[in-house]
């Protein structure tokens, strides 16, 4: 049963679960329509000797085509690490305007790839930290690509926000 051995059939599945770290030990694609990560705080990696690749698409719950980034953490803690995401701006819900969009929140990406795909040029943003509260968010970057075409790279708006990027490539196409 997965709740004895630890394996999910889904991806959706595994970041269902709302502690610990959920290890993907297979390359992909998978496919998801809701990056929801319940809990704090949460790591997701790839297994060894594996580099999982994660297409987001549309989100189908009204929930989800609300929140104001794909994924939205909102005083939350997530760190990915050693995976591969992507995803078509064409089919995101026109309130999701960022990928990330972090509100007193703490995210890190280690050694990730994001492709973002925009071929209708719409305004995106790879990464928003805007908190009315005040909450200050805290972002790191390290060996990872970004590539894309995004109106910009990072909206660092109400809050205070520590960004670190290290060693990481930032390719955003130029219009």
């Amino acid at each position: 049963a997965p709740e004895e051995s630890g394996t999910f059939p889904s991806l959706r599945q595994a970041l269902d679960v709302t502690k610990g770290a959920v290890e993907i030990g297979d390359e992909g694609p998978f496919t998801i329509d809701d990056f929801r990560v319940p809990g704090d705080p949460r790591l997701i990696r790839a297994a060894p000797g594996c580099r999982p690749v994660i297409q987001i698409d549309g989100p189908s719950l009204e929930a989800v085509r609300k929140q104001p980034g794909v994924v939205t953490l909102s005083n939350k803690s997530l760190i990915l690490e050693s995976i591969d995401l992507v995803v078509n701006v064409r089919d995101l819900s026109l309130n999701q305007r960022a990928l990330f969009h972090c509100e007193g929140a703490q995210l890190t990406l280690r050694n990730c790839t994001i492709t973002i795909v925009n071929l209708a040029h719409a305004p995106f943003t790879f990464l928003r930290a805007d908190d009315p509260s005040g909450r200050p968010s805290r972002i790191r970057i390290e060996r990872g690509l970004l590539r894309g075409d995004v109106a910009s790279l990072f909206e660092l708006k109400r809050g205070p926000t520590a960004l670190v990027v290290a060693r990481a490539v930032l390719a955003k196409r130029l219009s």
